[in-house]
């Protein structure tokens, strides 16, 4: 008697598949007017694109990337002690910490894909007067040039360049007071034209200059 009621009744395992298939089916159709599966992308896979002058909104600082240029010195007219030419990128920067935002948390920020930077490098100045910047105080838009001793050749006027921007998300420091940055991403991709960078101010460029 149970055996013969038992046949009637459809194992729970076959419903289970049945309905992953269904969802698989649904799915598909879904995704088959967008292209087909290898198009349907994860909206937290998408990198946003930061315009020129558009404000990025990170954890720890705020920041706008107003340009980037590449020439034989570095903004104040110094030329590069062993050789090579400068890519400068220029961006108003602000601390959204209560603590100070040291040049390595800004150095860390606007990244350069591929490439690899020479010791020292970048090279972060107060666009306003120039003076090699230490730490960013809290709250303080600040513009700043970040630049780069690159290759020459490397990279030419009128090309096209990506900056990536690094967002970090804090945790208590239980070594030290305060808070530690970690687990670095790309938050967001900007894309623009290289200028023409500065020329070399006659007097630093027949000392060989001053630069890293």
């Amino acid at each position: 008697m149970s055996g013969a009621a038992g046949t009637g009744r459809t194992p729970r395992a076959v419903w289970i598949v049945l309905a992953v298939l269904g969802a698989l089916v649904v799915a598909g159709l879904v995704a088959w007017p967008l292209g087909g599966w290898d198009t349907v992308t994860p909206s937290s896979a998408r990198i946003p694109a930061l315009h020129t002058g558009q404000l990025h909104r990170g954890a720890q600082l705020a920041t706008r990337i107003e340009g980037a240029e590449v020439g034989p010195a570095y903004p104040d007219g110094r030329t590069p002690l062993h050789g090579g030419r400068v890519l400068t990128v220029t961006a108003l920067v602000e601390d959204l910490d209560d603590a100070p935002a040291t040049a390595t948390d800004l150095a860390a920020t606007i990244v350069v894909p591929g490439l690899t930077a020479a010791l020292g490098d970048p090279d972060i100045r107060v666009a306003s007067d120039g003076t090699s910047m230490g730490d960013l105080g809290p709250s303080v838009p600040t513009r700043l040039t970040l630049s780069w001793r690159v290759r020459t050749g490397a990279y030419r006027a009128g090309s096209e360049l990506e900056l990536r921007v690094i967002d970090r998300r804090p945790v208590e420091s239980v070594l030290s007071v305060g808070t530690r940055w970690v687990d670095p991403r790309v938050a967001a991709l900007w894309h623009g034209t290289l200028a023409a960078g500065p020329p070399a101010t006659p007097d630093d460029a027949a000392f060989g200059g001053s630069g890293s």
